[in-house]
């Protein structure tokens, strides 16, 4: 190759190069920057429509929380049938759903939801929405450091507990749990 096709073929190869880098920033995930009420109201939004759904299963809860769950590789308890997903874009980092393995014995299962830290939804959000919890439930003294204080939500009408895992004023995770007292 002449010295004068390799110059132009680097020319074009940066050209593209460049347009390239121009297409995928313009196409980027508008939750990147959201800012921290549309980052609540979206959470709260999930919550409310995952709450309403009949049965926390994955046809009714991939298309809300936008993942695709897979059986894990892990045996499943004898209780439930354990999926999860794991997501790169928007708030969620994982979810894990529980599924009953009997559903004479439960009717549902539960949802847990952990969030993907850039996306910040504060405890006063929480009760700014949801009002003061039923329950708080601090870590067990030889949990983890890392472990969350849950804040729990539970009353007449709804179908279960709903749990906000807190850190450092943080909501980390969030667990909709159907299974029976």
């Amino acid at each position: 190759m002449t010295r004068k096709r390799l110059i132009v073929s680097a020319a074009c190869f940066s050209v593209l190069l460049a347009v390239s880098f121009l297409m995928a920033a313009a196409v980027e995930n508008p939750m990147d920057h959201a800012d921290a009420g549309s980052v609540s109201e979206r959470l709260f939004a999930d919550v409310d429509a995952l709450w309403s759904l009949p049965r926390l299963d994955p046809e009714n809860v991939e298309p809300l929380i936008r993942m695709s769950f897979a059986v894990t590789s892990a045996p499943p308890p004898p209780a439930a049938q354990i999926l999860t997903a794991a997501g790169d874009a928007g708030p969620y980092a994982s979810a894990e759903l529980r599924i009953p393995a009997d559903s004479s014995i439960a009717a549902d299962g539960m949802l847990i939801l952990k969030l993907t830290p850039p996306f910040t939804v504060t405890l006063d959000e929480v009760q700014a929405r949801y009002g003061e919890a039923s329950n708080v439930l601090p870590p067990h003294p030889n949990a983890p450091p890392e472990t969350p204080v849950y804040y729990e939500y539970e009353d007449g009408k709804m179908k279960g507990v709903l749990r906000f895992g807190i850190r450092e004023e943080r909501v980390v995770s969030v667990i909709l749990d159907r299974f029976p007292r």
